[in-house]
């Protein structure tokens, strides 16, 4: 895990988005939300061409995210891709 971490520069771009989380969170979920925003994602697992579309993104990780909760097996269930959501 150390070497990936290392590969992936993640010391460099560990907390670097730009965000207000610090001066409008307290300490614990301001912590929490830089850690989760990390910039820049890296999507190297894709395999995507270096110019994609949006489309290609969402499909791809949409795949990986039902492959993995296939492979979790019982109890754990891909119920679909996209559902419209009407609010009143």
């Amino acid at each position: 895990m150390l070497t990936l971490w290392i590969k992936s520069d993640l010391f460099k771009r560990q907390g670097i988005a730009v965000t207000n989380f610090r001066t409008i969170l307290r300490t614990p979920q301001s912590d929490l939300a830089i850690q989760t925003l990390k910039n820049p994602y890296h999507f190297l697992f894709l395999s995507l061409e270096r110019k994609y579309r949006e489309r290609e993104l969402e499909e791809g990780l949409i795949d990986h995210l039902q492959g993995f909760l296939l492979e979790l097996g019982d109890g754990f269930a891909f119920v679909g891709r996209k559902y419209r959501i009407e609010v009143s």
